[in-house]
């Protein structure tokens, strides 16, 4: 019987090997380089699976990385990162300091509001 299940789990894999191996999900911001890396596959998955399993996936990866104590990113890259990404939106190229700070603070995704 044990047998019988691996077998049927190859023939499955095999059937979307071609859809996974071209898959590229969304990686949620939290996780970068080897992070992401490491759970693209697992995120294909939960993605070709569908119904709660993508954003479980997602919540389960972000949440297992920051407690494997793995860094997702150094502090100052992400703060400078963040900054890029507001003087960016900004078509003037000038935001002031409480601007900043608010937009930082009222980042759900970041620990700026700690």
């Amino acid at each position: 019987m044990h047998g019988k299940r691996h077998d049927g789990l190859a023939t499955t894999a095999g059937d979307h090997y071609g859809d996974l191996s071209k898959a590229d999900p969304n990686v949620p911001a939290e996780l970068h380089d080897r992070a992401a890396d490491n759970w693209r596959p697992l995120l294909a998955i939960a993605d070709a699976v569908g119904g709660g399993w993508p954003e479980r996936a997602r919540w389960a990866a972000v949440a297992l990385t920051r407690a494997s104590g793995e860094e997702t990113e150094a502090p100052g890259i992400t703060l400078l990162a963040d900054l890029r990404e507001l003087f960016t939106a900004e078509k003037g190229g000038v935001l002031f300091t409480a601007e900043i700070l608010t937009a930082l603070v009222n980042r759900e995704d970041r620990p700026w509001a700690e």
